[in-house]
């Protein structure tokens, strides 16, 4: 259960998206693509997030489906004089769907997660647990909030590691800052055509290993439209990665030593839109769809030498929309 909340935070947290092409606007003039920051203001954005496919261990496959829903509020606490801020992300409430078929079996759980309490609805019944007793401690953004530091690109500067100890335990070591850093939206630090594209490289964490992979992304400025009396721009995000044989360790179980792993192919591909508002400088809406494969080979702790394989397929979706302006 732990793993399946985190995972889901870890996809619903980024404030960006990466999109499909579109055929660009008949030419317009550049704009300046930064964020812009105001001291004590907050942003809510609804958060949803759909996703299925298969885990499979050994040459048993499993079937899962998982949706996420949350409002998410980033909350500007300081604005420094070069225009980067600091702000916190945290929610309310999440409500997560898991259904994972087994042996020819589904079994569907409801989970609802609080600052309070941790609600595990199952055929079985339903039981209500601590954040604590539920192995949460003071998980972000729901349990405690998210604090970082962002520049006016959109770039991840700092990430306060307080209250992450269990979602970096969860998601197999990784930090807070590496977390981060694949969410990034990099806008070119110049002025941009409507029709003009420009490429980047975002460096992609391995969970449990010191590896980082290179993720090429290509971004293009659509258009820039009215949208309700906002000045928008819409641009789409393209990016790729693929891996293989790469070794590492992961967590075992509370108390158990590291156990090595091999990555033996690891592939993502993504592409969706953000709708970006000019003037007041502030994401407006992002859509992205992501491809996930994953092959690890792990050993068998009651059989040295003998390996067992992990599988993961996952087609993902998650939509932003901003809800709210507060301040």
């Amino acid at each position: 259960m732990r793993f399946v909340i985190a995972v889901a935070l870890a996809v619903c947290l980024p404030m960006a998206g990466a999109a499909c092409a579109e055929e660009p606007a008949a030419a317009q003039e550049a704009v300046d693509l930064a964020w812009k920051f105001v001291a004590g203001q907050t942003l809510v954005y609804e958060v949803t997030m759909s996703g299925s496919g298969t885990q499979s261990m050994g040459e048993e496959a499993m079937p899962v489906e998982i949706s996420t829903k949350l409002d998410l509020a980033q909350r500007v606490v300081k604005v420094h004089p070069d225009g980067s801020a600091d702000v916190e992300m945290s929610s309310d409430v999440m409500n997560v769907e898991m259904s994972i078929e087994q042996a020819g079996q589904a079994r569907d759980v409801k989970i609802r997660v609080t600052k309070e309490e941790v609600t595990v609805e199952t055929s079985m019944g339903t039981r209500r647990l601590s954040p604590e007793e539920a192995g949460m401690g003071a998980m972000p953004p729901v349990i405690a909030p998210l604090r970082m530091t962002m520049g006016t690109r959109g770039e991840v500067l700092a990430c306060s590691s307080a209250g992450m100890g269990t979602l970096s335990q969860v998601l197999q070591g990784m930090d807070c800052s590496r977390m981060m850093r694949p969410a990034e939206t990099a806008f070119p630090g110049r002025a941009v055509a409507p029709g003009e594209s420009w490429e980047y490289t975002r460096k992609i964490p391995l969970p449990g290993t010191e590896s980082e992979v290179q993720a090429a992304v290509t971004a293009t400025l659509n258009r820039v439209e009215d949208m309700n009396g906002t000045r928008t721009a819409v641009i789409s995000h393209r990016g790729a990665v693929d891996v293989s044989d790469i070794a590492g360790e992961v967590l075992g179980a509370e108390g158990s030593p590291p156990a090595s792993v091999t990555f033996e192919k690891m592939a993502q591909a993504t592409q969706g839109a953000i709708e970006f508002a000019l003037e007041e400088g502030r994401l407006t809406k992002a859509t992205y769809e992501t491809d996930m494969s994953m092959e690890m080979r792990v050993p068998v702790r009651e059989a040295p030498g003998v390996f067992r394989k992990i599988g993961s397929q996952m087609k993902m979706r998650v939509e932003m929309k901003l809800k709210e302006v507060r301040g």
